[in-house]
């Protein structure tokens, strides 16, 4: 069974795999492009009480990086790294300037949304709504550039079926999670610790939210893949983490949603 953390040449990671030069540099310019857009949309639609807060979460969006060479280790994702623009490295593992540009929109625009509803009073059925749409925008994010090799899931991944279906299919559901955590993150900094006149607070408070999201969901799988556990059990991981993302949902709507 491959591993996450021995050494840089990790055993079973695609090491050779090469960067499209070409495309790497459309998805920069492409994704820095609807980050701008997003920052605008943001700027326009925030109110003057809650520009700063949103804004900060779409800068701990991009910030939510720093989680994801954790994540590429733990859940042995591999990014080719010959003649890639890379951010930084740790365990082993190469994170590109795009996740960020990606994430920052992506994760940050998703928690503003979520943010505005939960501010605005929201039912449990329009949470549950928001979760599931976050959930299909992550699979109709991640599948092209699968089949792209812009980056991989390698090793014994559970729930994957490639080369059609080669994001592990606990991703959308876990992936959804984390900027649901985020949203709720900003909403009690909000509430308890005045975070609209102190809105640099949202930053850390919803990054490591964002963190304590995808180690959540992300364990059991890590502790499968990363171990010589039979399949069975590595698509056990994979399905105990939909079940994980699932019920942390539930307590959120629970909590938070009107009925």
């Amino acid at each position: 069974m491959s591993s996450g953390f021995p050494s840089p040449a990790l055993e079973g990671a695609p090491v050779d795999m090469a960067v499209n030069l070409g495309f790497q540099t459309q998805l920069v310019i492409s994704q820095s492009i609807i980050a701008i857009i997003v920052t605008i949309f943001v700027l326009r639609r925030s109110s003057t009480d809650t520009r700063w807060v949103n804004l900060a979460l779409l800068v701990a969006g991009g910030c939510s990086i720093l989680c994801e060479s954790m994540a590429d280790a733990m859940l042995l994702i591999w990014h080719p790294t010959p003649g890639q623009w890379n951010a930084y490295q740790a365990f082993g593992h190469y994170v590109p300037v795009w996740v960020a540009l990606v994430f920052y929109w992506s994760f940050g625009g998703q928690a503003i949304w979520l943010l505005h509803d939960l501010r605005a009073g929201v039912t449990r059925k329009k949470l549950w709504q928001l979760y599931w749409f976050f959930a299909f925008t992550d699979l109709l994010f991640e599948l092209p550039p699968l089949w792209m090799n812009v980056y991989v899931y390698y090793g014994n991944q559970p729930l994957a079926w490639p080369p059609i279906l080669a994001l592990p299919m606990y991703l959308p559901f876990g992936n959804a999670m984390v900027p649901v955590a985020a949203a709720v993150a900003a909403l009690m900094a909000e509430r308890h610790l005045n975070a609209r006149q102190q809105p640099w607070l949202v930053v850390p408070l919803a990054l490591t939210a964002m963190f304590c999201g995808i180690a959540m969901y992300g364990w059991p799988v890590a502790e499968t893949l990363n171990s010589n556990a039979p399949m069975w059990l590595v698509h056990g991981g994979g399905l105990l983490s939909i079940m994980i993302s699932l019920l942390f949902m539930r307590i959120v709507a629970n909590a938070f949603g009107k009925t």
